[in-house]
């Protein structure tokens, strides 16, 4: 079974902030509730169908999340808010929130599967093909980087690595492109080098 990974938010919220945003939510109208839900299931079908995932196999087939893909993270991603494991800031609308978390929780469902994967000697070869790696990996790196980005804003990003001429450059292009082949094309460097940049980003964000 895939485990839907329970993401810590940015800063640790009190037992008192827990509550307060439980009752924000709780006191949130039905049918802005369900509208919610609605657009992150339609964001989370599109971005599987974007990056060719399988519902019968991989990461979020049915087998792996124990019921639909779709509905599993969105319902997790409530729970999140719920539960005071992710922060619900005052301007944000629940839908954004909601698929600012759907982004994070992905990226964590497909590394985690690709780690399992790799371990497993019995699995077909063409499980663990390059092509099939990669594109998990542009996947995973996209929702994760537009996840932490979401909270820190470019700005900050960019402050955070001016140091790093090789990492300004990647976010320039990540703000304009959004593939792995045409960021490797901007940069002109290859698609294992732009994977590069992108884990040393998110280890200098993650110090933020």
């Amino acid at each position: 079974m895939q485990k839907v990974v329970s993401c810590a938010n940015r800063a640790t919220m009190s037992e008192e902030e827990k509550l307060l945003q439980r009752d924000r939510l709780r006191s949130t109208p039905d049918k802005v509730k369900n509208e919610a839900s609605r657009f992150t299931a339609r964001w989370i079908t599109e971005q599987l169908a974007e990056y060719g995932f399988n519902p019968n196999d991989g990461p979020f087939s049915q087998a792996e999340m124990k019921g639909d893909a779709v509905w599993v993270i969105c319902a997790d991603c409530y729970k999140a808010i719920h539960d005071g494991d992710w922060r619900w800031p005052e301007n944000r609308k629940l839908s954004s929130q909601m698929i600012q978390i759907a982004k994070s929780k992905m990226a964590h469902i497909v590394r985690d599967y690709t780690k399992r994967n790799k371990a497993n000697d019995d699995l077909p070869a063409s499980q663990l093909s390059y092509t099939q790696q990669l594109m998990m990996e542009e996947a995973a790196g996209r929702w994760e980087m537009e996840s932490n980005l979401r909270d820190l804003g470019y700005d900050i990003a960019f402050a955070a690595v001016a140091d790093d001429p090789d990492l300004t450059r990647y976010l320039r292009a990540l703000y304009d492109v959004n593939a792995y082949d045409l960021m490797a094309e901007r940069l002109e460097m290859s698609e294992r080098e732009v994977l590069r940049l992108e884990r040393k980003l998110l280890r200098r964000l993650a110090k933020l």
